[in-house]
């Protein structure tokens, strides 16, 4: 029964990841839309552009190839995760940013035909990015973060049971 609850929790804070990151995302871009202006000063600038292709605008005019890879690794990340007999409330929160992020640019992808693109590092050259470009790489890096932690604990375990 606790586990249950704690499976229904995480899934909890996996929709509330999934809905901020997604609403965040698109409130951002709405408001962005035409924009070029400096937001700090040879740190961070809003320039918008329009992106057809992924990161890096590789692939470039794929919307069609694009879109449907999102959609379809989105469904079935989710199926793995509602499946998964993992109740880590971390593992939620990465894989809640990983969805919240595709369904952005899917989002866009789907009702545009690209993606709406604003952030702009002044500091390095770096492609322009957007809210949900983020979102997939917090969540990426929060889940190697958690499997190398739990690859630790692991070792350990067999560490202890060795000696």
């Amino acid at each position: 029964m606790a586990n249950k609850r704690q499976k229904n929790i995480s899934l909890l804070i996996f929709t509330i990841v999934v809905l901020l990151s997604l609403i965040l995302d698109l409130i951002t871009k709405h408001y962005t839309v035409g924009i070029n202006s400096e937001f700090i000063k040879n740190f961070i600038k809003f320039y918008y552009t329009e992106n057809t292709g992924g990161a890096w605008s590789i692939f470039s005019n794929s919307t069609l190839f694009l879109t449907i890879f999102s959609a379809t690794a989105s469904i079935l990340l989710i199926i793995f995760l509602y499946l998964s007999k993992n109740n880590s409330k971390s593992f939620h929160i990465a894989i809640g940013f990983i969805i919240g992020g595709a369904l952005g640019n899917l989002f866009d992808r789907i009702c545009f035909g690209y993606v709406r693109d604003f952030i702009k590092l002044e500091f390095i050259n770096f492609p322009i990015f957007n809210l949900a470009d983020s979102f997939l790489t917090v969540g990426i890096v929060l889940l190697c973060v958690y499997y190398f932690i739990e690859l630790l604990k692991d070792l350990k375990k067999k560490k202890e049971i060795g000696d």
